[in-house]
């Protein structure tokens, strides 16, 4: 056939606590909700509370592998996966906290797990032809900014994924435009 064929939505609603993004998701068309916090007060939708990132592997598998009529999967939020992914390395390396691999290795074996975790939502997307939402919070963060000869504190956003600190200008754009990139919206001609 010939013409624009739109593919399921892959997207990221990013935002302060109590603005209305599990709102919003939930308007998506046959929602699925896969919740690693509290998030969801009076709505009505499906849900699937996970607490370790072995259950979301498992919740993604049966998803990927079972008939289901969900059209949309969405993670509320993936700020809470973080700790589970954290305490699967620790237990998989027999480490009491991330830090104590060394410089920076655990981190960056965090890095292999989120790539697995997104590589999983793809697999779902382009499978089940599930549209994949993925909410996000961000924080506000007061820092000083002594080097700029400014001794009052300034506010900042932080998204509430580790060690991430960006400004509400141009930085948080790119931010942004990192999970439009990474989410995008796809097209095929």
């Amino acid at each position: 056939s010939s013409g624009i064929q739109m593919k399921p939505l892959r997207c990221v609603i990013t935002g302060h606590e109590g603005v209305g993004k599990t709102t919003l998701a939930a308007g998506a068309p046959d929602p699925i909700f896969v919740t690693t916090e509290d998030g969801l007060g009076l709505i009505d939708a499906p849900t699937i509370p996970t607490d370790s990132h072995a259950k979301t592997n498992a919740i993604l598998d049966e998803l990927i592998a079972e008939d289901h009529s969900y059209r949309t999967l969405i993670f509320d939020a993936i700020d809470g996966e973080e700790p589970n992914i954290f305490s699967a390395i620790c237990e998989a390396g027999n480490k009491s906290s991330i830090g104590d691999f060394g410089f920076n290795k655990g981190y960056v074996q965090a890095d292999d797990y989120w790539a697995r975790l997104f590589h999983k939502l793809d697999h779902l997307r382009a499978t089940r032809s599930m549209n994949i939402v993925i909410i996000s919070h961000v924080s506000p963060v007061f820092l000083c900014a002594r080097r700029l000869c400014c001794f009052s504190p300034r506010k900042r956003t932080s998204s509430s994924l580790s060690q991430t600190t960006i400004s509400n200008g141009g930085n948080q754009r790119l931010l942004l435009l990192f999970f439009v990139f990474f989410f995008s919206f796809s097209t095929e001609q």
